[in-house]
């Protein structure tokens, strides 16, 4: 039996099952990548696509299936064919549970960062020592504070027009002005801002690996990245916790620097 297993953690084999989710069939593609459960949930019984964004994120998850920030038994879900595109992703609390979206994989980033973040009781995000950097990302949205105002006010003008709503200038006015009450909320959170820089960081020191680069960066994503181009601190904050990770982009740079028969000095 120990013998199957290896085997099977060599050659993992994809299950796929079904489940009942607010009356609909919900069809589950599965994995395993070391202590990472990964599942493609598809409303559509497409086995090949399912397969195919697996395959696409295949080095993401070799990169964390053995890694020590990660909690044995996490359940990591790409969400196919969503009914609620809007939610790009989310992490749980109780660090069990990753979902993003398949159409937004780099996303996937983020939510690890608040994975690890959850890790201990009293969160590394609301530590004295990150507290430090978060100030960085403040001057950020004060320098882009019109343009992030200017956003929220159309996102919601967008979802008032899509839902047919008809208010009053006065009501449309409170609406938005409680609309970004709640962004900039959002914004200066700081377990949002651990896992945007955590992205970030991985965007700098892991260009090469699948979706570290957001094809359109977001508002947020964009605070997280002039804050890390401008202050060296955060890449050093980073690199002191996850070292296994920079030592990845070491040894992918010797490689690169092998192939072109060039050496890699320090």
């Amino acid at each position: 039996m120990i013998v199957l297993e290896k085997f099977r953690n060599l050659f993992p084999i994809n299950k796929q099952k079904t489940e009942i989710v607010n009356g609909k069939t919900m069809y589950l593609t599965q994995e395993q990548f070391g202590k990472i459960n990964v599942v493609v949930k598809s409303t559509k019984n497409k086995l090949n696509e399912a397969n195919d964004i697996i395959n696409n994120v295949r080095p993401i998850l070799e990169l964390y299936k053995d890694n020590g920030h990660i909690k044995d038994g996490l359940t990591i879900s790409f969400i196919n064919d969503s009914e609620q595109p809007e939610v790009l992703g989310f992490a749980t609390r109780d660090r069990k549970n990753i979902e993003v979206c398949a159409e937004d994989i780099h996303v996937l980033y983020h939510e690890i960062g608040h994975h690890i973040d959850y890790e201990k009781t009293t969160l590394e995000s609301e530590s004295e020592q990150f507290k430090k950097l978060t100030e960085y990302y403040f001057d950020e949205i004060k320098t882009y504070e019109d343009e992030l105002f200017a956003y929220s006010k159309n996102q919601t003008l967008k979802i008032l027009e899509n839902r047919g709503i008809d208010l009053t200038i006065e009501e449309t006015e409170n609406i938005i002005n409680h609309d970004w009450e709640e962004m900039k909320e959002y914004l200066y959170s700081s377990e949002e801002i651990y896992a945007r820089y955590y992205a970030e960081h991985i965007r700098n020191i892991l260009p090469d690996i699948p979706y570290s680069q957001p094809e359109y960066p977001n508002f947020y994503e964009q605070m997280a990245e002039f804050a890390y181009e401008k202050h060296p601190e955060i890449f050093e904050y980073y690199n002191e916790y996850f070292p296994e990770l920079t030592g990845v982009a070491w040894n992918n740079l010797d490689k690169e620097l092998t192939i072109r028969g060039e050496s890699l000095e320090i």
